[in-house]
């Protein structure tokens, strides 16, 4: 019905084979024009797509750089709290051996300072003595004392020797960790950095590859717009060269088709007087040409069918008013129009002189008689009412 509607409005404006080729040609124009835009549509729509996955790669990337970053931190935090245990193991044990170093060297320089006293004490009691074969307790103890002394003096050399070395070496090892210490604190700032620098990295191509995405959902839709603009594109240059070759057979078949219904036969859908006649009409200097009869007839007056027929359209329609279009044999058409109410549906089968519906509040009323979709004259088919009808049928026949 739609598409029988369409054609009926290109029928009721009347076009050369010159306005159907340009008409034809510019819905070409929008149809090529539409399927580069289409495709241009789908090159960007493909590189978004490709570019929304190296970012989606690189975002994983990211994220496994920025976990082995926190994982790295978090080892390098643990080795430095061990690292720092160990330093202050190693320098309390070097603060004791320094200590006990010192004490030993006081041993060594006691031991000294005592030593020279006994020896001179004991050659003095070997010089004094004539018989060296017996010694005095005295001596004895002096030789003892000078034996410990000298022992011990050895020994406080040893230990110091030691002592200086064991805090040499739990020195250097506390240096040691000491470096180790700062390195694993620069480490641990480095990863730190990297993982702040991974997450906001991450963070960053996770919300640009939702923006490529939510673009590419807007091209998609702008995709299915085009693609819907096309269709009807092409549907409506389908039509239009459908109507040029349907209006091209119809003006060949109405030059030998003819009504066999005998002209003055039908009656009137309502009474009234004519306001507006067939074919050229003036209104002032403006020339225009009616495809129907304009009647003026009461308010809420009954409109008939003036045949019986079948009921293709009725409803309201664009400045028409409620319009009525019914099918009757032989390729006729009557249409009703500018009516106030109507009583029949689409399919609904009806007799002639059967309701259709009633005239609007201005009374005015338009009817349309066509035959294989040409317009006629409807005063040659209908039966005069008065005799300036008659002389009316008889100029338009």
């Amino acid at each position: 019905m739609k598409s029988y509607l369409y054609f009926l409005l290109l029928c009721s404006i009347p076009l050369s084979a010159e306005n159907y080729d340009q008409l034809i040609h510019r819905y070409e124009q929008q149809i090529n024009a539409q399927e580069k835009q289409l495709s241009i549509v789908r090159s960007q729509l493909d590189n978004k797509l490709r570019e929304a996955d190296q970012l989606k790669k690189k975002a994983e990337e990211s994220k496994t750089q920025w976990t082995l970053a926190k994982e790295t931190l978090n080892q390098a935090k643990q080795n430095a709290i061990k690292f720092r245990a160990l330093w202050k193991q190693s320098h309390f044990f070097a603060e004791a051996a320094q200590q006990d170093a010192l004490t030993q060297f006081e041993m060594v320089q006691a031991a000294t300072g005592e030593l020279p006293y006994w020896l001179i004490n004991s050659y003095k009691q070997k010089v004094e003595k004539t018989d060296f074969s017996t010694h005095s307790i005295e001596m004895v103890h002096n030789r003892l004392i000078v034996s410990e002394l000298v022992q011990v003096a050895q020994s406080a050399n040893t230990l110091r020797e030691k002592a200086r070395m064991e805090s040499e070496k739990l020195r250097a090892e506390e240096l040691a960790w000491l470096t180790q210490e700062q390195k694993q604190q620069e480490k641990a700032e480095f990863y730190r950095q990297a993982e702040e620098r991974g997450h906001l990295e991450w963070m960053q191509t996770v919300q640009r590859r939702e923006a490529l995405l939510d673009e590419r959902g807007q091209m998609e839709l702008s995709e299915k717009a085009l693609q819907v603009m096309l269709t009807e594109l092409r549907e409506h240059r389908s039509e239009t060269v459908e109507a040029k070759r349907r209006a091209s057979e119809l003006v060949s078949s109405a030059t030998t088709a003819k009504l066999t219904i005998p002209k003055a036969s039908l009656p009137w859908p309502v009474r009234g007087e004519v306001l507006q006649t067939f074919g050229r009409q003036y209104q002032g200097r403006q020339l225009f040409i009616s495809n129907g009869i304009k009647i003026a007839t009461k308010p809420g007056q009954i409109v008939r069918s003036i045949q019986e027929g079948k009921v293709l359209f009725a409803d309201r329609f664009q400045t028409y008013g409620q319009l009525i279009i019914i099918q009757h044999a032989h390729g006729l058409h009557s249409v009703y129009a500018s009516m106030g109410s109507t009583q029949v549906k689409v399919g609904q089968v009806l007799r002639a002189l059967d309701p259709v519906g009633t005239t609007g509040e201005s009374g005015d009323f338009y009817f349309e008689l066509r035959h294989h979709e040409q317009p006629i004259n409807p005063l040659v088919w209908l039966t005069p009412q008065r005799s300036e009808q008659i002389s009316l049928r008889r100029t338009f026949q």
